[in-house]
């Protein structure tokens, strides 16, 4: 494990113990993986965000086969960003049915893993996609304000519980890891 990443995890239970000290909940223990609370995940934002958000997390984490990123660039036609987030999940749902993926776990003949949207911006473009993509992908969730917390410990907890769970955790992270710090003159 590099330096960063030691230092983002130790972060990370800091925060942990902080907020079941002030909640009173136990500490997240992780459970091994089981194919029934994997996921896909897909990051889908404005501009270059969404390939620097997952280039940032492999950097810490190592390989993510099952998480794609997908930037929305102003020039592109609408149309044409749709049809490229559909053939990025149905390339997603690929690396699934195929062989072992690095740690994935493969789903069951004929199962469909849920999807994870993280969109960069509540109301936006990328957010509306996912949104609607949604609807064609059930079961699916969408957190808006992605940031690297909240998609660190969306993988720290992919397989300990079901998916609904992990995405409320994951989102609380996004929260927590939000600070001001100021140095009035």
């Amino acid at each position: 494990m590099g330096k960063a990443a030691a230092t983002w995890r130790a972060g990370v239970a800091a925060a942990d113990d902080k907020a079941s000290a002030d909640t009173g909940k136990a500490a997240h223990q992780a459970l091994p993986s089981a194919s029934g609370h994997d996921f896909l995940t897909v990051i889908i934002s404005h501009s270059k965000f969404a390939l620097e958000l997952k280039d940032a997390l492999e950097h810490l984490m190592g390989p993510q086969p099952l998480v794609a990123a997908l930037d929305i660039m102003a020039s592109e036609p609408l149309a044409a960003t749709r049809r490229r987030l559909r053939e990025l999940l149905r390339d997603l749902h690929k690396t699934v049915r195929g062989a072992a993926t690095g740690g994935a776990v493969a789903a069951e003949p004929g199962e469909v893993l849920p999807v994870v949207f993280l969109s960069d911006l509540f109301g936006g473009t990328p957010a509306n996609l996912a949104h609607a993509e949604m609807k064609r992908h059930a079961p699916a969730w969408l957190i808006t304000g992605a940031n690297l917390p909240m998609l660190v410990r969306l993988m720290e907890l992919r397989g300990t519980a079901p998916v609904e769970t992990v995405v409320e955790e994951a989102a609380a992270a996004g929260r927590r890891f939000i600070r001001v710090e100021s140095n009035p003159a």
